[in-house]
């Protein structure tokens, strides 16, 4: 009996308990509160006001650090904390208690070291070529974002970096190890307002398809004097995909202060190489370049630059098999004190678009080489170096609707004259509905082409195809409208306001005996000179004009002025000094650059400067200075 009542009351004990279980559920989790301060974070840990760490620290994959706003994190010289799991610093949206702000970030600050003269875990790291040597004790200072860390369990917002040196990754599109305070191996979280300070290196460094949104944030490049690396404040390597390319947000960045040339060592604010990124509505203030885009990607918009090199610099392109990606450049202030705001070189492929670009007191306002670009709606200048656009190489270009005012030089340079210019190759330029105006007294000077100096003229076509319609030249001196040496032109319905001849139109010569030389082919049609003196002057070219008044020039000049300023070219010398239209296609299958829409076959008599033309008011044959020598047949007017 007495036995039956103590089980009795045993089960009724265990059925209490179990009831008294169920209701207060399962044990949670033990969470740490400052705890740890070097080795491995395994399971979850809280940080709240100072915390010390003595070593390095890694947060394994799913374990979650949370760290509250306020906190300040002290380093020893040369750690760093790897996050393979999951960390919430300052957002209270994965865990933290309140979000952090200006007046309340997370600060991470990095002691100096106890001997400076040690040397660091950074010497001889790697292998071969790729090997690094740097001593510096500090090497390898930073914070490490994986590709493991579960997204919805973390958060960064108003994180300081102080005194980083940065971490050594090894970039495998680069061969090399690059450097940063903030490194992000693949990780694609949303940061809000970091900022740096006193970085060796570099602020930040992504790679590894790393696809981040920065929102807000301050980025500076390194200042390190002495290991020689230098970094741009951002440096990303093969991020983003043009479904969710790399993202910065109302960022302000600071680049170097060096110089322009490659001997000072100046940086870029950023540099991205085989990314896709986009920038919006963000700051670059002072240094030394802009952006960087190499073999990328992407789109630069509503964005103030503020520089003394150039602005933005577009290298090649970014394809994924057969599909070509370009960068497209909208909506930005562009303002360089020394270099030039836009270029686009090697094989970029661009789509320039209302832009404000001025300064580039030893530029231009677009550089394109060997590229392609279309440039609209875009305001150019004041410039107080070189040209509105400068075009050389094999380019490409088309360009509407843009104003281009008070350049210094050539408002508008389709091809390098210069003593250093390359070879000349195939390339074009459709130029439509734009006002383009030049100061008119600009010094340009070519011995080899134009016999020294002379008034820049607005445009200058140098072995390229220009098509022109449709816009309005001003010149505000007695700048020429047009020169071209060797060219393919056609231009309609324009406007030129200018003092100087309208047109003056030449053979390409290179000087070398057994050369072949190159004339102007040109076509005009519909288009108004006012003010200009002679019209038309051509040698060695072949040229046809159409629908136009022809004004009466200065008393003593004829409106048209033809010649053969050479030898004959015949069939007893073999045809030496006769003359082709420049090339269209670099080969048979090549791409054609024939100028769009010219209305004439490119070709011309070899032998003979011809003036071709009809419905021409207030011109006629007794107005045309015809220069018959050396022959009466190597000047013909039809």
């Amino acid at each position: 009996m007495t036995g039956t009542r103590a089980r009795s009351q045993f089960l009724v004990f265990l059925m209490l308990t179990s009831t008294m279980l169920a209701l207060i559920g399962p044990a949670s989790t033990v969470s740490a509160n400052n705890e740890t301060t070097s080795g491995t974070i395994t399971g979850t840990e809280t940080w709240s006001g100072s915390h010390e760490l003595t070593g390095d620290l890694t947060i394994a994959a799913g374990a979650k650090l949370i760290i509250e706003p306020g906190t300040d994190i002290s380093l020893p010289n040369g750690t760093s904390i790897d996050v393979r799991g999951n960390l919430c610093a300052g957002e209270s949206s994965c865990g933290s208690s309140a979000d952090a702000s200006d007046a309340n970030p997370v600060t991470f600050t990095w002691n100096d070291p106890i001997v400076n003269n040690s040397t660091g875990d950074c010497y001889g790291l790697g292998f071969g070529s790729s090997q690094i040597w740097i001593n510096d004790p500090s090497c390898g200072e930073g914070l490490i974002l994986r590709d493991s860390m579960d997204l919805s369990q973390s958060g960064f917002r108003h994180m300081h970096f102080e005194g980083a040196w940065g971490i050594p990754f090894f970039i495998q599109v680069e061969n090399q190890y690059r450097f940063g305070a903030l490194v992000l191996d693949g990780a694609s979280p949303t940061l809000r307002s970091m900022t740096f300070n006193d970085v060796n290196t570099s602020s930040v460094l992504a790679t590894n398809l790393a696809q981040p949104t920065f929102i807000g944030g301050s980025y500076v490049a390194g200042n390190d004097g002495e290991s020689g690396v230098t970094g741009q404040a951002v440096q990303v390597y093969g991020g983003g995909t043009p479904a969710s390319p790399m993202i910065f947000r109302d960022a302000t960045f600071q680049s170097t202060n060096r110089g322009c040339s490659n001997q000072d060592g100046g940086r870029s604010a950023i540099w991205a190489s085989q990314t896709f990124i986009r920038v919006e509505s963000s700051f670059f203030i002072g240094g030394d370049f802009g952006l960087s885009i190499r073999n990328s990607a992407g789109e630069v918009s509503n964005t103030s630059i503020d520089v003394r090199c150039n602005g933005i610099d577009v290298y090649g392109t970014k394809a994924i098999g057969s599909t070509v990606y370009n960068v497209k450049i909208s909506d930005n202030v562009i303002n360089t004190i020394d270099r030039t705001p836009i270029t686009a070189y090697q094989g970029a492929e661009v789509h320039i678009q209302n832009n404000q670009l001025a300064g580039a007191g030893q530029g231009s306002g677009i550089a394109i080489r060997d590229s392609n670009a279309e440039i609209h709606n875009n305001n150019i200048g004041p410039i107080g170096g070189w040209n509105g656009l400068w075009l050389l190489g094999n380019f490409d270009v088309i360009a509407e609707n843009n104003s281009i005012v008070e350049t210094a030089r050539e408002a508008v340079l389709a091809g390098e004259y210069g003593n250093n210019a390359p070879s000349p190759t195939q390339a074009r330029l459709y130029l439509a509905n734009n006002s383009i105006s030049s100061q008119g007294s600009g010094q340009c000077s070519s011995s080899r082409w134009w016999e020294g100096s002379f008034i820049c003229p607005l445009i200058m076509a140098h072995r390229t195809g220009v098509t022109a319609v449709d816009n309005v030249f001003d010149s505000e001196g007695d700048a020429d409208g047009i020169r071209a040496t060797g060219a393919i032109l056609d231009f309609r319905r324009n406007v030129f306001n200018t003092g100087g001849t309208g047109a003056i139109l030449q053979n390409y010569d290179s000087g070398f005996s057994g050369q072949q030389e190159y004339g102007t082919l040109g076509f005009f049609s519909g288009n108004e000179w006012n003010n200009v003196g002679v019209t038309y002057n051509v040698s060695k070219s072949s040229v046809t004009v159409q629908s136009e008044y022809i004004p009466s020039p200065p008393d003593g000049d004829s409106p048209v002025v033809l010649s053969w300023d050479d030898q004959e070219a015949w069939v007893n010398n073999g045809w030496q000094n006769g003359i082709i239209p420049h090339q269209v296609k670099a080969c048979p299958t090549c791409a054609d650059y024939t100028p769009h829409n010219f209305p004439l076959a490119i070709n011309m008599d070899n032998n003979s400067t011809v003036f071709t033309f009809s419905n021409l008011t207030n011109l006629e044959l007794s107005k045309i200075n015809i220069q018959t020598q050396p022959t009466k047949y190597a000047v013909q007017v039809q």
